[in-house]
């Protein structure tokens, strides 16, 4: 399966690449802002987007809105990652 990485932080979209490589997956794309995410998704239609909060969250969640708008683009699957919060 192919997957979109979209995380703001190259460093980490290079972490999740290995990891669903590792997993038998590939990652088809990077992006690194909500605009390239939904060029992407829209362009290769990958199999899942794996998805940073920041980038889901922004401008009030419009981009699983346009995604869920869609009948075909609705089937993707959007994995959200939510980063770990310091307990201190």
């Amino acid at each position: 399966m192919q997957g979109l990485v979209a995380d703001t932080n190259p460093v980490t979209q290079r972490v999740l690449a290995n990891l669903l490589i590792y997993c038998g997956h590939s990652a088809a794309a990077f992006a690194g802002n909500p605009g390239a995410t939904w060029r992407f998704v829209q362009d290769i239609q990958p199999d899942f987007v794996l998805v940073d909060w920041e980038i889901i969250s922004h401008d009030n969640f419009k981009l699983l809105k346009q995604a869920s708008s869609s009948q075909v683009l609705s089937r993707i699957p959007f994995l959200i990652m939510v980063p770990g919060l310091d307990p201190n």
